[in-house]
């Protein structure tokens, strides 16, 4: 049952309440019932399961994490009626489980960008910070991050309820310092918070709605607070983009993937990312209020930056 008397949560106070989850089995409902469009929820209720392809669903599912706003914008009613039906198709949880093979396989070093990411958010965040982690499905920077910050505690935001529940799962008894909440940027609490990431995700929104949401993001946190993104950003020249998109197609193989699961994904990538030139990404996250944003994590077609609020 939707706890209907929650309150938006705001300054230091979210970082006492237990670890809840955010889950119902029509996202639109949620939004009809809250006006943040969320709804806290016990952990124990039930969560439409989202699911997808072994290797695909990384970059599919991060669609789902983006601002309610630039979707609606993107899809008339025909393409909304088909949002359903592929959001109904999410229902195998075993192939949910199967989620935290793809990501390293096609990432390269995708382990090391966690702790990365640990490190620089930990040069200015305190020891006992509040972390906004915006596309947290799955839960595989999360564990990263307070396993090494044992005294941070985490707001996790996903729309996709299957994959937060296989966050609750890799994250065991590190649950005790995470919230979850099942929605968007604009559903996360208003903070503020100490520090802030963005992984895998906004290589799906175009230039205007990933400014707003790095915006959204840089007004929740502290000043000078950090704030760490990493998504696909590359050569977006003649002849440059589909080079590096066989080469982003050429680690999976090597690394062990199914060629034609690779070939799949390659196709999605190349029909659904909104990809900039890194020095593109750079100036939108300059233009968001991260004025020195500065590069320090590049494998092949991802780029990674910290910035201070």
């Amino acid at each position: 049952m939707i706890k209907a008397d929650h309150q938006p949560l705001t300054g230091p106070d979210f970082r006492n309440i237990p670890s809840y989850n955010i889950c119902t089995a029509d996202l639109p409902s949620v939004s009809r019932m809250m006006p943040s469009g969320a709804a806290w929820v016990p952990l124990s209720a039930p969560i439409r399961n989202v699911a997808f392809s072994r290797f695909t669903t990384h970059f599919i599912h991060a669609w789902h994490r983006l601002g309610k706003t630039h979707r609606k914008t993107m899809m008339n009613a025909d393409t909304r009626h088909d949002e359903k039906t592929f959001l109904r198709g999410f229902d195998d949880p075993a192939a949910v489980a199967r989620y935290t093979e793809g990501p390293p396989r096609f990432v390269p070093g995708l382990d090391a960008l966690h702790r990365m990411t640990g490190l620089l958010l930990a040069e200015h965040a305190p020891r006992e910070a509040a972390v906004l982690v915006l596309g947290a499905g799955g839960g595989s920077e999360l564990k990263a991050m307070a396993e090494a910050q044992p005294g941070w505690r985490f707001v996790g935001v996903d729309p996709a309820g299957e994959m937060l529940r296989l966050a609750e799962r890799v994250l065991g008894p590190l649950m005790e310092r995470v919230t979850l909440v099942q929605g968007y940027i604009d559903d996360a609490p208003d903070g503020p918070f100490d520090a802030a990431t963005c992984l895998l995700t906004l290589h799906f929104l175009d230039a205007a709605e990933r400014t707003r949401t790095v915006g959204e993001i840089h007004r929740r946190l502290r000043p000078r607070s950090p704030f760490v993104a990493a998504h696909a950003s590359f050569p977006q020249g003649l002849g440059e983009r589909d080079v590096w998109l066989d080469r982003y197609a050429a680690y999976p193989i090597a690394m062990g993937a199914e060629p034609a699961d690779v070939e799949k994904a390659r196709a999605a990538v190349a029909g659904s990312l909104k990809s900039f030139s890194p020095e593109e990404d750079e100036a939108i996250l300059r233009d968001a209020g991260f004025s020195d944003a500065a590069l320090f994590y590049a494998a092949f077609t991802f780029r990674g930056w910290i910035g201070h609020a």
